[in-house]
């Protein structure tokens, strides 16, 4: 009960300070979420200077974000993350809430020394609490290339100094992208030059499913599998008609496990018309682990897409 009480005179202490100004990123970036949502509360900050006394108590907002900081072997500075993070069963962490609903008088409880996040992170208002309190901040893009993972090991391994750890995880990131280019080229062999397509769908209750266009995490999950996107010319996350669904064609249709019943039947009586697609006829639903699409391209997307590539190679 007295933290609780000092952390509220913190938060108040905070708020008086003078007010700073947070930018709204640009609108490109929305293009990159794994759902659609408005603009993000703050943009990417630029790489910093690694701080002289590593972290110790380190909040983590973004799934991406936490599993690099868990592969770096840092998971004991944890004390708090977002909750599409995954951590390990003996972590301590504590569970904050939705990423772009971060409550400030419970991050600035967990007293962290650094603050490592997606630029999906929101509200502004928390945010400006944690500048207030003199929290150092770094804002990551939501990104969806491996080129921009791999920066982002570098950026974070500095960080938390853990450069000799980053760079066998490079290595590690390297060798998945070999073997995703290995598995593409078997593919390849087979098609004939008829590529396989693949959507990647969002589905709601009650509401028209939603396609991932191009610039998405899914996009590229789709492409390092060897599958390639007939909504690519979409722009982020849109609702999609059963009529477009079926001009597309689709020889197999990926979803999220979170919405997953586990029965092709069930989604294809919600779309009848897929029925008469390849996907529809022979029932290729794959579910994936939709938090991998989560604050832009992470590891586990790259485990995604060689599931998803070892998948369309035994079809």
């Amino acid at each position: 009960m007295k933290q609780m009480r000092l952390s509220r005179y913190v938060l108040l202490a905070c708020l008086s300070l003078p007010t700073v100004t947070l930018h709204a990123a640009p609108a490109d970036s929305a293009a990159t979420n794994t759902h659609p949502v408005a603009a993000s509360a703050i943009p990417p900050t630029a790489p910093q200077s690694a701080p002289k006394i590593a972290p110790t108590r380190v909040i983590s907002a973004g799934s991406n974000v936490t599993e690099i900081i868990v592969a770096l072997g840092a998971g004991d500075v944890l004390v708090g993350v977002d909750s599409s993070s995954r951590l390990p069963a003996d972590s301590k962490a504590a569970t904050l809430g939705y990423i772009r609903q971060l409550p400030a008088e419970g991050m600035l409880a967990l007293r962290p020394d650094y603050v490592i996040g997606s630029d999906e992170m929101a509200p502004a208002s928390a945010l400006t609490a944690l500048q207030q309190a003199k929290i150092p901040l770094t804002v990551l893009p939501s990104d969806t290339t491996p080129e921009a993972l791999k920066a982002q090991v570098t950026q974070i391994a500095a960080l938390l100094h853990k450069e000799a750890e980053g760079q066998t995880l490079q290595t590690k990131i390297d060798q998945q992208l070999e073997q995703l280019a290995q598995t593409r080229a078997q593919l390849q062999s087979k098609q004939h030059g008829k590529p396989l397509k693949a959507v990647y769908l969002l589905l709601h209750d009650g509401r028209p499913p939603m396609i991932a266009g191009g610039n998405t995490p899914a996009d590229t999950l789709l492409t390092l599998a060897g599958a390639v996107n007939p909504a690519a010319s979409v722009r982020n996350y849109q609702t999609v008609s059963a009529e477009s669904l079926l001009a597309m064609q689709p020889d197999l249709i990926v979803v999220s496990e979170r919405n997953w019943t586990g029965d092709a039947d069930s989604l294809l009586a919600k779309q009848p018309l897929l029925q008469n697609t390849p996907a529809g006829r022979n029932k290729a639903v794959l579910p994936i682990n939709g938090k991998a699409l989560i604050g832009g391209i992470g590891l586990s997307t790259l485990s995604e897409a060689q599931r998803l590539a070892n998948h369309l190679n035994q079809q």
